[in-house]
């Protein structure tokens, strides 16, 4: 519970004229919307918005969590913990316009060498390319892969920081 009180004091995302940070994924359309619920140094000014913060709740859930999609042709794959996914996260800072399943998907887990090549219908995701540098977490990314940014713009501080990895 401290935990969560701690986290409640702390932007949704921060702003400067050099960069910006958010815990899953920076969308300008999404922070238009919770903008009633943030002030101006980005900490959550209503309680409402942890309530909201759920699923339902697009918004807080692509801030938060990131975007995910649902894989094709009824592809599912089981994490760590043995619960079964037909969602993958979404690389939303990709530059791709007509980007492959392979380029566009995020995963740790095994099964994504399954996808072909081909490109992913447009009509089942939106990106949003970073104009300015652009911290995130969230991903675990694989803790023995290079730490390097994920593209000129993007950075991930978070190697499987949550379970024993580095950040």
């Amino acid at each position: 519970k401290d935990l969560v009180e701690w986290f409640k004091k702390r932007p949704l995302r921060l702003e400067t004229k050099s960069f910006r940070c958010v815990h899953a994924c920076w969308d300008p359309q999404e922070m238009d919307i919770l903008s009633k619920y943030v002030g101006i140094d980005g900490v959550a000014s209503d309680d409402a918005i942890f309530r909201e913060a759920s699923r339902d709740n697009a918004s807080i859930y692509r801030l938060l969590y990131g975007t995910d999609i649902q894989m094709p042709w009824g592809v599912t794959f089981r994490d760590p913990d043995g619960v079964l996914h037909r969602n993958c996260r979404i690389r939303w800072w990709i530059e791709s316009a007509r980007p492959t399943w392979k380029e566009l998907l995020i995963s740790r887990f095994s099964g994504l060498e399954r996808f072909p090549d081909s490109v992913v219908p447009s009509a089942l995701f939106r990106t949003s390319p970073p104009q300015k540098i652009t911290f995130i977490g969230h991903y675990w990314l694989e803790p023995k892969s290079p730490k390097t940014p994920l593209t000129p713009m993007v950075a991930c501080l978070d190697y499987s920081a949550g379970s024993g990895g580095p950040v």
